[in-house]
């Protein structure tokens, strides 16, 4: 594991010098069995803290389901920790990984924040 559901933003960008970093959202679903006992899943609505809106009322079919999805496999040269939202989502190593991490601090004082905004 290199970095796990942090709320704050980073101090380090991370790049990836070698090895594979999968990038795994934690997400949940209303589970709704069918009368067919097939099973429908949809997400919840959300309220402003990410997490599912109190007001939001199961049914007596209905129940939370929670999934641990990959959602971009990152691999050699990429790069994580340039403002996205890392709340609910983990990067985790998929065999020897070699990452470089830099201060914010210091990509921003060179310029190379405003170029990754760009792209």
């Amino acid at each position: 594991m290199i970095l796990n559901d942090t709320i704050e933003r980073t101090e380090f960008v991370f790049f990836i010098k070698a090895g594979l970093v999968r990038v795994v959202k934690e997400m949940t679903f209303v589970s709704r069995t069918l009368y067919s006992q097939a099973m429908k899943l949809s997400l919840p609505p959300i309220g402003k803290n990410q997490e599912v809106d109190s007001s939001f009322e199961l049914k007596s079919n209905e129940k939370f389901r929670k999934y641990f999805l990959v959602v971009q496999v990152l691999e050699k040269g990429d790069c994580f920790g340039v403002g996205e939202d890392m709340t609910k989502t983990s990067f985790i190593a998929v065999g020897k990984v070699t990452p470089i991490y830099y201060s914010c601090l210091i990509c921003s004082r060179y310029g190379f924040s405003e170029s990754w905004r760009a792209s």
